[in-house]
């Protein structure tokens, strides 16, 4: 089977397939990578301003991965204001595997945020 994200990219390869243009004993499953964080309750979560770092891992070969991690750094860890409420020691993570971009294995800050740039990893835990 190939797993998709999102409904549009299982469309995408349906109508390859009905074009002839893929298999068509594919089989194309949709797993969401989106969640509603507002709609969850749970009690163990740490407050927002008391949170000390993030993670974002991606495969640097795929490139909407390095699209979204120059998003987050430039759009929303430097410009955002609702993060005003996170402390200075806040960290984002970065670990993925694949060649980075140069830009992105030089970045050691996001505005006032460390970044700590982790290359591959073999265990998240």
């Amino acid at each position: 089977a190939t797993v998709v994200v999102s409904p549009a990219e299982a469309r995408e390869l349906i109508d390859l397939q009905a074009r002839g243009e893929l298999r068509d004993d594919l089989i194309v499953e949709v797993v969401s990578n989106i969640h509603d964080v507002r709609r969850r309750s749970n009690a163990t979560s740490l407050p927002f301003p008391t949170r000390k770092g993030a993670l974002f891992v991606g495969n640097w070969q795929h490139p909407p991965n390095v699209d979204a991690v120059r998003f987050l750094v430039d759009e929303v860890l430097v410009r955002h204001d609702d993060l005003r409420e996170l402390p200075d020691d806040f960290v984002l993570h970065v670990a993925g595997a694949g060649r980075q971009p140069d830009w992105l294995s030089k970045l050691t800050r996001a505005g006032r945020f460390e970044v700590v740039n982790h290359g591959f990893l073999e265990s998240l835990a």
